[in-house]
């Protein structure tokens, strides 16, 4: 029996680190972007030089069973790939990793999803390539042996699926939807909203779900989560830490000090941290606090598994 199920996408990141780069402001002149919004820019043209190369597993149904294995979970990987070079990559480094692979399909009809990470200064640019794949076929209404189910970001094929399993059946649901599904509030993942025990967002995605156009107080956002019959949001907001929402009480976790290499994965981490905590114990306060200790610390490696910590480690923060 599983503590918990994560099901979503496996992806093969490449981190690369520009010799030279710049930062610039965007303006009303420039197209299809949102005004002074900050623009990562390189020569046109030109052949930039990367001074560093690394490789890792990412995607976020992976990093989270990865991160909630870490700290004592029995967790499985429903996840897929394709029949090429980084396929095979991803179940090789899968192997090593020693996550429980649930459901693994390897797609002859699809290319495995990768991203290019640009790393600059102590933050991140995502380069993502995702082909199409049927996410019905994971399946995910035949899940049987797990108390809980951990869904990502997901593409089309699922949602009926998710609805009917949790339903009819003892299983808790964890959510953690992409801006696809935040901003097409379709019907059945409306609904699934209303029947997962706990929802992440971070403030961005929070306030596009509720639909507003420009940023709100944390307050202004939970009264608004509300109407739409949520049980559980846990909100997110990098250094300033994360928010949830407890006997009608707002309450608030500070972010740890950290040397941030880069934030790949950050919010994976931040997730593992609480799950393993609420699963085992349902203290959500304690479940904030490992959840920005791991998250912090995982932007200090790059990665986003390599910094990941065990039960111990986080004690040592707490």
């Amino acid at each position: 029996m599983y503590d918990i199920i994560c099901v979503g996408d496996t992806t093969y990141d490449i981190f690369i680190k520009p010799h030279e780069a710049e930062i610039l402001r965007s303006t009303k002149s420039v197209s299809l972007r949102v005004p002074f919004e900050k623009l990562l820019c390189f020569a046109y043209g030109d052949k930039i030089e990367v001074e560093n190369v690394a490789f890792s597993l990412g995607g976020t149904a992976c990093n989270v069973a990865a991160g909630v294995t870490n700290l004592g979970l029995n967790a499985g990987l429903m996840s897929f790939c394709g029949a090429d070079d980084m396929g095979e990559k991803i179940k090789s480094l899968l192997k090593q990793k020693n996550i429980s692979l649930v459901n693994f399909i390897t797609d002859k009809k699809i290319h495995s999803t990768y991203s290019f990470i640009i790393r600059y200064k102590k933050d991140r640019t995502i380069l993502v390539y995702r082909d199409e794949f049927n996410y019905a076929k994971l399946k995910i209404k035949n899940i049987k042996n797990t108390h809980w189910l951990y869904l990502s970001s997901l593409g089309k094929g699922y949602e009926k699926e998710a609805v009917k399993l949790i339903s009819e059946k003892n299983i808790k649901l964890v959510l953690n939807p992409g801006k696809m599904q935040l901003k097409a509030k379709k019907k059945e993942f409306m609904l699934l909203l209303k029947l997962a025990e706990i929802v992440f967002l971070n403030k961005e995605e929070a306030e596009l779900l509720i639909g507003s156009r420009f940023p709100l107080q944390i307050k202004e956002i939970y009264y608004k989560l509300s109407s739409l019959g949520i049980k559980n949001c846990i909100i997110t907001d990098g250094a300033n830490g994360a928010y949830a929402r407890l006997d009608k009480e707002i309450i608030h976790e500070q972010a740890i000090k950290a040397d941030p290499v880069e934030t790949t994965g950050a919010g994976d981490a931040f997730s593992s941290g609480f799950l393993a905590t609420y699963i085992k114990e349902n203290d959500i306060k304690k479940a904030l606090r490992w959840g920005v200790i791991n998250g912090g610390k995982c932007t200090e490696h790059i990665g986003a598994q390599n910094g990941l910590l065990d039960k111990e480690q986080i004690k040592k923060y707490t």
